[in-house]
């Protein structure tokens, strides 16, 4: 994939945390003294790209700003929308002690793409990196109660905290959080918004934002899941999210409402788990993620039968039987299902 195009307006420097921004929180809990610590060792970075609603964008920096352990660095990506970011942004920011910068696209590369734009721009010496959305806040000890779980569960290459719905306070994790694989999140019920992870910067390093317009997260925590699945849920950590899917929102956050185009990213990623997830190597139950990949595979299949029956023998002739058994049983329900499109198709 091309690597995104992109202008920085800051110059790319690096900078440790001040002495200064030693808080209260720090001086009197010495359990997360010692992980405020550590973080400074290693740094937090957040990534935020934006598509207009500065207005929205302001309500994500202060909770920024507002954090028991602060970002050392905050990266901005303009995705080239009608509206330019607001200096005042970046002052409070920079008077909080917070290390920005400005990157602007040189054409629209949706959320991904900007994502990626801006991943390019961290420092090495970034031990922990969250993909921000510019319309969803989040919580005051989201950074350090999610530091803290890392620094606990150093296996794990994501904790991800709670996500819950702005305007109806509803929670996506519900009671009881099940999630403890990134395979979870991606074949199940996705109990986490984008922003609600916070990754280990090291392990990702290499990975690459695809410029999809929709399902570009999940494909990205394929990728990662692929170099190791292991993830924590972080109770105290909590991602507000704008979550409204009418087409008219969906534009507005510059996501494609294509329903094709859906289809065919999520058969992508399911037919990835099938014939290249290493469920040996990372001592995964490929029988439980293969059987439900196999299923939603069926369900999204974009192309013909002959497409789908020669995606099968791929799998076959690529030695992955289990998962070429499961798509073959799930054949004739996607014929169902496909029939089923036509008729109800205002083409048909």
């Amino acid at each position: 994939m091309p690597k995104p195009a992109g202008r920085v307006d800051a110059p790319p420097q690096v900078t440790e945390y001040p002495a200064s921004m030693e808080t209260d929180m720090e001086k009197t809990d010495p359990e997360k003294r010692s992980v405020v610590r550590n973080s400074r060792t290693g740094r937090v970075a957040v990534v935020i790209p934006f598509f207009n609603q500065i207005h929205k964008l302001r309500r994500t920096a202060e909770s920024l700003i507002e954090q028991e352990l602060r970002p050392a660095l905050v990266v901005f990506v303009d995705d080239r929308g009608s509206e330019r970011m607001d200096p005042g942004i970046l002052d409070s920011m920079e008077k909080a002690g917070i290390e920005t910068r400005l990157v602007v696209n040189e054409v629209n590369l949706g959320p991904g793409g900007s994502r990626q734009a801006g991943f390019r721009q961290l420092p090495e010496d970034v031990e922990y990196v969250l993909f921000l959305d510019s319309d969803d806040h989040v919580s005051g000890e989201f950074l350090s109660s999610s530091v803290r779980k890392h620094v606990e569960r150093p296996d794990v290459i994501a904790t991800y905290g709670d996500s819950v719905n702005q305007a109806t306070g509803a929670s996506r994790v519900g009671p009881s959080p099940f999630a403890a694989n990134l395979l979870d999140g991606i074949v199940g019920t996705r109990p986490w918004g984008t922003g609600a992870i916070l990754w280990k910067h090291a392990p990702i390093r290499g990975l690459e934002w695809t410029t999809w317009k929709n399902n570009e997260d999940s494909r990205f925590e394929l990728s990662a899941a692929m170099v190791n699945p292991r993830i924590a849920f972080v109770p105290d950590a909590v991602l507000y999210i704008d979550q409204d899917f009418t087409e008219e929102r969906m534009k507005a956050r510059n996501r494609s409402v294509v329903r094709r185009e859906s289809f065919e990213y999520r058969s992508r990623i399911f037919e990835s788990i099938l014939a290249d997830f290493p469920f040996r190597r990372h001592g995964v139950d490929a029988g439980h993620y293969v059987r439900l990949a196999a299923y939603h595979l069926g369900h999204f299949f974009p192309e013909g039968p002959t497409a789908y029956l020669s995606m099968v023998m791929r799998l076959a002739m690529k030695g992955r039987l289990q998962a070429a058994l499961h798509a073959a049983y799930r054949f004739p329900p996607y014929l169902l299902r496909r029939r089923g499109r036509k008729a109800t198709s205002p083409h048909s």
